[in-house]
């Protein structure tokens, strides 16, 4: 049985370059454990382990939602935390591409009653670490803040991964993608 969801997967040098940042600025944040940039990634919906006897359906659903779907950019906007879960991350600028893709899944996850575990209120974000206490973006430099700003990269797919927990932290493996075919007029 494993723990699924449905995500955007973040490009190398998007991901080299949070690292950099991790290693030259992290020590400013009470982190206990900080991902990699294997573990960098945009959740879109999570389903935990509901979508079990689903996959087929899912499988079908997404492609259905990758079909309607258009490339589109995501664009980082700085830093922020979630308190209650103890997590760091770097915030992405609304979308309204992002945000009409996460409503297909949301329904289509909803019809196979599997979208228990996941929120209908939607913060997209790419988690950066786990802290080891409540932190909040005020107590760290504005101008280290601003290095994270304005990073881009374009979306063109989204991914089933599966999420499995190890004490190195969690380990995301992608069992299947899905490739927008929707281009824009004029392509």
């Amino acid at each position: 049985m494993g723990r699924y969801f449905w995500g955007i997967g973040v490009p190398k040098e998007i991901g080299s370059r949070m690292e950099e940042w991790i290693a030259g600025r992290g020590a400013q944040i009470p982190v206990k454990r900080w991902y990699t940039r294997t573990q960098f990634h945009v959740t879109l919906l999570f389903f935990g382990d509901l979508i079990d006897g689903n996959l087929d359906a899912a499988h079908r659903a997404a492609e259905e939602a990758a079909g309607m779907a258009a490339p589109f950019m995501l664009t980082s906007d700085g830093l922020g935390s979630f308190n209650r879960s103890k997590v760091v991350w770097l915030g992405l600028k609304t979308n309204p591409a992002l945000f009409a893709l996460r409503r297909r899944l949301w329904e289509a996850a909803s019809a196979l009653d599997a979208a228990g575990h996941d929120r209908p209120t939607y913060r997209p974000h790419i988690t950066l670490g786990r802290l080891s206490r409540p932190w909040s973006p005020e107590e760290i430099d504005v101008g280290d803040l601003r290095l994270l700003e304005g990073l881009q990269f374009e979306v063109d797919r989204f991914h089933l991964y599966e999420s499995r927990l190890s004490p190195a932290g969690p380990e995301y493996r992608i069992l299947r993608s899905f490739v927008f075919r929707n281009r824009p007029a004029g392509e």
